[in-house]
């Protein structure tokens, strides 16, 4: 009697060892199937940021600008050119683009027919491997707010280009471009005839073919029925001579 309770006892024991070996087999794989999943999942890097009302239309986000952007567009093209994604901001602003591969690209907002992006429209970012992060985001100001909302020069070849994207243009009367060297000498008019505005949201390209190599300084003057208002100074840095004649361009 004794020996068959031993055994029984035995038997009992072995199968609760079993029992606790099973269970410790199914929380490993149970432990290995919830690490595995997510890694498997994060597969590329991404870009990621927020868009925002920019009310004093710096570029900056304030801590008293709150307000955010629902539905906006945000595209991302590789350095090929190619679209590498197409997100819209959720109610809070916020966007994520997943999956990137390793390489360059280039992220924009585009600006909507009510609102203008204070910060560049396009911007540069690198995703050097599967769990990189890069932050973009992107301020949006009302044009009313403001007449300027962006100027830059660009040295091309053989040419400098002016261009200067409007707000609010009321009571604008024309533009004038001016050059001078970064001393403030040689200040001169470039602009034979002042150019003329055409409304609200228009991006206008100027180009400067008279330019000698060295360091340029430029002006933008908006003309007033009160008087002149002028922006600047944009410095161009030109290393061969200007040419060839080009007429100004305006996108609407």
């Amino acid at each position: 009697m004794i020996c068959t309770q031993n055994r029984q006892q035995q038997g009992i024991v072995r199968v609760a060892a079993a029992l606790v070996t099973l269970a410790s087999l199914v929380i490993m794989l149970v432990a290995t199937l919830a690490w595995a999943t997510p890694a498997a999942a994060a597969t590329g890097g991404q870009v990621m940021g927020t868009v925002w009302v920019d009310n004093n239309g710096d570029g900056v986000r304030n801590s008293d600008e709150t307000q955010a952007l629902a539905h906006v567009t945000v595209a991302l093209t590789d350095n090929n050119g190619t679209l590498a994604g197409l997100v819209t901001t959720d109610e809070q602003g916020r966007y994520v683009a997943g999956g990137l591969l390793p390489g360059l690209y280039q992220v924009s907002a585009q600006s909507t027919t009510t609102l203008l992006t204070s910060t560049p429209e396009q911007r540069w970012v690198g995703i050097r491997e599967s769990q990189t992060t890069a932050v973009v985001d992107f301020g949006f100001v009302t044009p009313t707010t403001q007449a300027l909302v962006s100027f830059s020069v660009t040295v091309g070849a053989p040419f400098v280009e002016i261009m200067w994207r409007t707000g609010n243009e009321n009571e604008v009367q024309n533009f004038n471009i001016y050059r001078s060297a970064p001393d403030g000498s040689d200040f001169v008019l470039l602009t034979a005839q002042p150019l003329a505005p055409h409304g609200v949201l228009t991006v206008y390209s100027w180009y400067d073919v008279t330019a000698t190599p060295g360091n340029h300084v430029y002006w933008l003057e908006f003309n007033y029925a009160e008087g002149p208002v002028l922006f600047g100074p944009r410095i161009a840095t030109v290393s061969t001579p200007s040419q060839h004649l080009f007429l100004p361009r305006i996108v609407r």
